[in-house]
């Protein structure tokens, strides 16, 4: 569903944006573009400006950039470049529809979103003045950033490694959570709620947020939830006020009925379109289907009566592997760049290197991104070009377009490992069909290796593989 809502964001707004001018920081502010999209946007121009005034260019130049006359011009020029700068016509289009990809993991996975901003694909361990210096460039406003800044004072100059600043998000979402009051969770939504009003749709998908408040370990709000919605419907924006209160006092009946009641007049009142309804069932949701009639045979399922009693129902496999691991890794190998492929982030240069003029790192090329899925690109492993029966191997399982990006997968999903990609190959490639497929792909990826199914290389690879068996559930 996420790369079905992404698509529509696109397209409306390549219409209220059409590429025959550049485009600038101001102009992105505009209707109807959403501000958590427009602030990513204007970290990529950040970032751009960023690279093209490195320090390490002027140093190759042989100029005295530690001269204070230096620095000051250097200043003087970054803020009117900053004003003139702006998305050429030709390279508007790419970036746009990366940029709605990436936006709607950021709104609707913040804390992961953050995570894979500050380390490596590897998760190599980070100087907390290397991470303060990227959260700079993360588009969103962090809801525990005091605490944060405290937290990584506490670091000290010991390198930070990522299951430690897991440990602590995870922990300071929690305590959010429990702070939180139905006002609360209405302004963290707002962004959520904005980028998808922005691409026609006036209801909430429950799987987005289930995907929200298990980030952030909302028990009572998840079980809520599970007890009032099916995780493929949606919930009104409309409505949400109301669901809010009546989860926060679930024995007010009257709060209950309100909620019922705003719920079923808000859907007649604002029906989406005819081909909505008519649109193939998500991708994620099919997926989850397939996964647990093969999980099925292994774990028994969870007796009929958890639903009524409160309890959580049984999660299907690949939502499973989110509780306790790490995010998604990111899109680009370590020694080109330690950010997110979700957000932009910095190049790998280290703070020490760069005068603090701040501007950002390098936009990845949208160019050498997955047709299918707006992501950034990632060079292919080293070491030459890869055998024939490989290639042929990607084009059997992938396609054409998949098999386009092995370095992608390979880098993000596979730990760098191409051996292990290779292998899974192989097995996807004596799958019988989109069932036993989505199956290895749940244990052989998502779940062993911790992947983000809401990733846009997961995303692209699993469509890739579902192709293959033309796209049936």
């Amino acid at each position: 569903m996420i790369t079905t809502i992404a698509q529509a964001l696109f397209d409306r707004l390549i219409a209220a944006f059409p590429p025959d001018r550049t485009y600038g920081r101001l102009d992105i502010r505009r209707e109807p573009m959403p501000r958590a999209l427009a602030d990513y946007l204007e970290q990529v121009l950040h970032m751009k400006l960023r690279e093209a005034l490195r320090e390490s260019h002027f140093r190759e130049a042989w100029v005295d950039s530690q001269a204070a006359e230096f620095a000051e011009a250097r200043a003087h020029f970054a803020n009117v470049a900053a004003r003139r700068q702006g998305f050429p016509p030709s390279e508007w289009p790419d970036f746009l529809k990366n940029a709605c990809c990436q936006t709607l993991y950021l709104v609707i996975q913040p804390t992961a979103s953050l995570i894979d901003s500050l380390f490596d694909p590897l998760g190599t361990p980070v100087h907390a003045d290397t991470m303060r210096d990227r959260m700079g460039f993360y588009p969103a406003r962090i809801p525990y950033r005091d605490e944060l800044d405290a937290w990584l004072q506490e670091q000290g100059d010991e390198p930070v490694e990522r299951e430690r600043f897991e440990a602590f998000a995870r922990e300071a979402d929690r305590r959010l959570a429990a702070e939180s009051s139905p006002r609360d969770w209405l302004r963290l939504l707002d962004p959520l709620a904005q980028a998808l009003a922005a691409a026609g749709y006036r209801e909430i998908p429950v799987e987005f947020l289930e995907a929200f408040w298990r980030e952030k370990s909302a028990e009572t709000l998840l079980q809520y939830l599970a007890r009032r919605y099916d995780s493929e419907e949606s919930i009104p924006v409309d409505a949400l006020e109301a669901f809010l209160a009546s989860a926060a006092a679930p024995g007010d009946e009257s709060v209950e009925e309100t909620t019922e009641k705003t719920h079923d007049e808000t859907t007649e009142e604002q029906a989406e379109p005819a081909e909505r309804h008519a649109a193939p069932q998500p991708l994620w949701k099919r997926f989850a289907q397939d996964s647990d009639r093969v999980a099925s045979a292994e774990e028994p399922p969870e007796p009929a009566a958890s639903a009524q009693n409160g309890t959580r129902p049984a999660e299907p496999l690949w939502k499973q592997f989110r509780h306790d691991s790490s995010p998604a890794p990111a899109e680009e190998p370590p020694e080109q760049s330690p950010a997110a492929e979700r957000i932009p982030a910095e190049n790998g240069a280290s703070v020490e290197q760069d005068p603090p003029v701040r501007i950002s790192a390098p936009e990845p090329d949208p160019h050498d991104a997955p047709e299918e899925i707006p992501v950034a690109s990632v060079a292919a492993p080293s070491g030459g070009d890869a055998p024939a029966n490989l290639t042929g191997l990607e084009h059997v399982v992938l396609g054409e377009r998949g098999a386009r990006n092995r370095g992608l997968f390979v880098q993000c999903l596979f730990q760098g490992q191409e051996a292990a990609y290779e292998a899974v190959l192989q097995r996807l490639r004596e799958a019988k069909n989109w069932s036993e497929a989505s199956q290895t792909i749940a244990s052989e990826v998502f779940t062993k290796r911790q992947v983000n199914i809401y990733s846009p290389p997961a995303v692209t690879f699993t469509e890739a593989v579902e192709a293959r068996y033309g796209g049936a559930s």
